[in-house]
């Protein structure tokens, strides 16, 4: 996936060389705010930042207004000293408002899939948001070929993706259950390759249905992420970790 970066350092005209200065630090600081997906902690840091200048300012300004500050010589350089701080402080308040509107759209919140609309017998995971595809019912055993019978169910899932979640980034997750490879070893030298082969070809088959390979990610879970509250040692147990799930998510982190 390509992204550029556009430049968003801000330009105040009439500002003093102090406070460019301090302008400048504050670009600098919150450059990472212009990189899309930029974390949340950075952005969270650089309100902080530009909220603590901000206050400073409004002391300045208030200084001047009251003739306590250290501004020497006549009214008209008073007055200019205070234009300049209020150009300052407007300055700041477009940085704060960029900088919330960053925070809204890079909070870690996955935006759930609506099981609602999933074929029925689909079942949602709870802990993750993901839908639960079961490898059973996609897969023969070892295997990482998608069955026939499974591609009405993708197609359906495919359609409510394009449909309700058209930009949104798309997670294909590849499950195993915990035995070691036995019976495929040829091909699959472990359960995280068998994951991830399973997982990719999910992926493949979203493409070739229109979904932008930018859009998706691939990982293998391998045995690692058992479903919760199931008993992995069982057979049954084992059939429900054996899965890929779909996870929709704002941001490919």
């Amino acid at each position: 996936m390509h992204v550029s970066n556009s430049q968003c350092a801000p330009h105040v005209p009439g500002v003093s060389p102090l406070a460019r200065f301090a302008l400048l630090a504050l670009v600098l600081l919150a450059l990472p705010a212009c990189v899309p997906h930029v974390k949340f902690d950075e952005a969270v840091n650089n309100l902080n930042i530009a909220q603590k200048v901000n206050l400073d300012l409004e002391r300045k300004l208030r200084e001047a207004q009251l003739g306590r500050s250290d501004i020497n010589g006549d009214l008209r350089e008073a007055s200019a000293r205070m234009q300049s701080l209020e150009m300052e402080r407007e300055a700041l308040n477009d940085k704060i408002a960029s900088l919330l509107d960053e925070l809204d759209a890079c909070r870690r919140i996955p935006v759930p899939t609506p099981i609602q609309d999933v074929a029925p017998g689909f079942q949602q995971n709870e802990d993750t948001g993901g839908i639960i595809l079961e490898n059973d019912v996609l897969f023969a055993p070892g295997k990482s070929v998608l069955r026939n019978e499974s591609k009405a169910m993708l197609d359906q899932l495919v359609g409510i993706i394009q449909r309700e979640y058209p930009t949104q980034f798309v997670f294909i997750d590849g499950h195993t259950d915990i035995d070691p490879i036995a019976r495929s070893t040829k091909v699959n030298k472990d359960n995280w390759d068998l994951g991830a082969k399973r997982a990719h070809a999910v992926f493949d088959y979203f493409k070739a249905k229109g979904i932008a390979q930018e859009r998706m990610v691939i990982t293998s879970r391998g045995f690692a992420e058992p479903i919760r509250g199931v008993d992995v040692g069982t057979k049954a147990g084992k059939a429900e970790c054996r899965r890929v799930e779909i996870r929709i998510r704002e941001n490919s982190y």
